[in-house]
């Protein structure tokens, strides 16, 4: 084939049309791709050389025919295609193709990565998007308007209108993505939700919950004290389905020391509270971190894993856990005295207590002597006689900064939860998350209280708590003790 056919054949029948090409020359098509591909390659140069030789001259709105070649391109413009010569290969495109390929690499455009530009305009990778645009002189910092743009005649007008509308285009886009992608964020955790907390508990109330049957504490009867208290209940962070080590391997901390522990200081805290005083009310914590994990993926409510750290199954224990729950405000109401049931979230399982303090508030609506306060807030406010108190697990507050702010929640909350300030004469507030005891008497007005953990071991524990230091603590029930007009009176330990 001579240099004057390939010119013509170049000319008159670009790659975009091969089934045309191959008719023209009577030949079949993959024989037509293929002398199509060694002319290109083989006779770059020579036909390079029998090209007209053009420069480029910008007149805007000159009507351009012919062909215009350049080092690495060439411009048909009666075809409007451009054939660009890229690391061996050969491109043919049009002129809007060529254009979008621009539009979509740069930033004023749509921004996309070279590996992007590639996949949706099938080059064979992202250097051949680099090497395009070398060769086009564009650069992520170019406009959107291409040369070949330029040299058809765009008025700087029309391309800064062309600017905006791509910019404005980019940003909705953009917009649009972040939406989806807090829309599909949104599902995951629904679904999660669904499938890994909701679904167990509607298990439970479908088919354990009918056969549930309360313990029988025995014949308990109050002493017929002239002085009557109100009860602070301060069992927390019983970590249910939580598993810890010793040095040696062995398991100081599972399911059944858990549930065994719960019991025995339920137990005992009342045979010891009944022993020397009598109570017109009862306030017990339920949630609080009672529950070691909050889904069935085994995290805590903020994603951390708990995985090798949690013994069974959530979706198979959370039964077990509602048992329990229910099992201890059972044993305090089987006294005949008022009780109020108080769903405090923790850290660990922030879900699973708003679930279940909605299943108590049904569970309980009926019963005169229960109360549940299950409040969409993580600071829950009560009182007794003339103290107010405040409960909350307390999670991301560190020891200083609560008690810096103590006076100014309560102020600022407590009206707002239907509490009377001007007869409430001193406050206490309780709180839990730290596993160790603590008390700080905030001028009087004010009295800080953290529970002390049943889940603590003296020696051992799980590995995040053994890393960071909090051992040694040992395992207790604190019950707090208040008289309606004196405050606290008492307070006594179940170890």
């Amino acid at each position: 084939m001579s240099t004057k056919s390939i010119k013509d054949f170049i000319l008159a029948y670009p790659a975009r049309a091969p089934n045309e090409g191959a008719k023209h020359f009577g030949i079949d098509i993959s024989e037509y791709q293929k002398l199509y591909r060694e002319v290109i390659k083989k006779s770059y140069k020579q036909f390079m050389a029998q090209l007209p030789k053009t420069s480029v001259v910008l007149v805007t709105g000159a009507v351009k025919n012919g062909v215009e070649s350049f080092e690495k391109y060439v411009i048909n413009w009666k075809t409007k295609t451009i054939v660009t010569f890229v690391l061996a290969d050969t491109f043919t495109m049009s002129f809007d193709m060529h254009n979008a390929i621009q539009r979509a690499y740069v930033h004023q455009g749509e921004g996309m990565t070279a590996a992007e530009v590639a996949m949706h305009f099938d080059f064979p990778s992202d250097k051949y998007i680099h090497a395009y645009a070398r060769i086009h002189g564009f650069t992520k910092a170019s406009p959107v308007t291409t040369d070949l743009q330029i040299l058809m005649g765009a008025s700087v007008e029309e391309e800064s209108n062309k600017s905006l509308q791509a910019f404005k285009r980019k940003v909705w886009q953009q917009s649009e993505k972040k939406k989806w992608q807090e829309i599909e964020k949104g599902y995951r955790k629904w679904a999660d939700f669904k499938s890994g907390v909701l679904k167990p508990f509607e298990n439970y109330v479908a088919d354990k919950l009918p056969y549930y049957k309360p313990p029988i504490l025995g014949k308990i009867k109050l002493p017929n004290y002239k002085y009557k208290f109100g009860w602070v209940f301060g069992m927390c962070d019983t970590h249910y389905m939580r598993l810890c080590f010793s040095h040696t391997g062995a398991v100081v901390y599972n399911r059944k020391i858990a549930k065994d522990r719960i019991r025995r200081h339920v137990v005992q805290s009342i045979k010891e509270g009944t022993r020397f005083a009598n109570f017109d009310k009862i306030m017990i914590c339920v949630g609080n971190d009672n529950i070691h994990v909050d889904n069935s993926a085994h995290t805590t409510t903020a994603g951390t894993t708990q995985v090798g750290q949690t013994e069974g199954n959530y979706a198979l224990d959370v039964d077990t856990y509602v048992d329990i729950t229910l099992d201890y405000i059972e044993s305090f109401a089987q006294l005949g005295v008022p009780v109020e049931v108080i769903n405090v979230w923790g850290n660990h399982d922030e879900q699973t207590s708003k679930l279940l303090g909605v299943f108590l508030s049904k569970f309980y609506a009926k019963r005169k002597n229960v109360t549940v306060r299950n409040e969409f807030h993580s600071r829950i406010y009560t009182s007794y006689g003339n103290t107010g108190m405040m409960f909350s697990h307390s999670t991301g507050w560190s020891q200083a900064k609560l008690r810096n702010n103590l006076h100014k929640m309560v102020m600022s909350e407590a009206k707002g939860r239907g509490l009377s300030l001007d007869k409430l004469h001193r406050w206490a507030a309780f709180t839990f998350h730290l596993h160790a005891e603590n008390f700080a008497d905030l001028n009087g007005f004010m009295k800080h209280y953290t529970a002390p953990s049943l889940s603590a071991n003296e020696w051992f524990d799980d590995s995040w708590h053994t890393d960071k230091g909090f051992i040694g603590r040992e395992p207790e029930t604190a019950n707090y003790l208040f008289h309606k007009t004196e405050g606290r009176k008492y307070i006594f330990y179940v170890k």
